[in-house]
C-alpha cells in the first residue's frame, strides 16, 4: 500500500523497501554470502560461463532491431550472428572492453 496507495512509510516498511532495492543480482551481499554465490562458487562460474554465451550467441529476437531482415528470414541467424562477431572485432572494440567489465 505504501508504494502503490495513500499509506506512509513506517520503519518496517522503509527497511523492507531499501531491502529490496539494495538487492543484487543474487540479492543482498549478506544473502549472497550466506548462500555460497561468491566468486569462487561453481554456480557464479556457470552465471558467467552464460553470459558470456549470450553475449557470443545472442537471441535472434534482440537482433531483430538492428539486423531487421531476420524478421524475413529467420534462417539467415548464423550469418547474421557470425557477421556481427567480424563487426564487434574489428569496428567495435569498445564493446568488448565493456562486456568484459560487465561479466567479471
Amino acid at each position: 500500500m505504501v508504494w502503490f496507495g495513500n499509506e506512509e512509510h513506517d520503519d518496517e516498511t522503509r527497511s523492507m523497501e531499501k531491502y529490496i532495492l539494495e538487492g543484487a543480482l543474487f540479492g543482498t551481499a549478506e544473502r549472497a554470502m550466506s548462500s555460497g554465490m561468491t566468486r569462487s562458487s561453481d554456480i557464479y562460474a556457470v552465471a558467467v560461463i552464460k553470459r558470456y554465451i549470450s553475449y557470443i550467441f545472442p537471441k535472434r529476437i534482440g537482433l531483430i532491431n538492428r539486423y531487421p531482415i531476420l524478421k524475413e528470414k529467420p534462417g539467415v541467424y548464423p550469418f547474421i550472428v557470425i557477421y556481427r562477431w567480424f563487426d564487434v572485432l574489428f569496428n567495435r572494440r569498445e564493446r568488448i572492453i565493456r562486456i568484459k567489465k560487465r561479466a567479471g
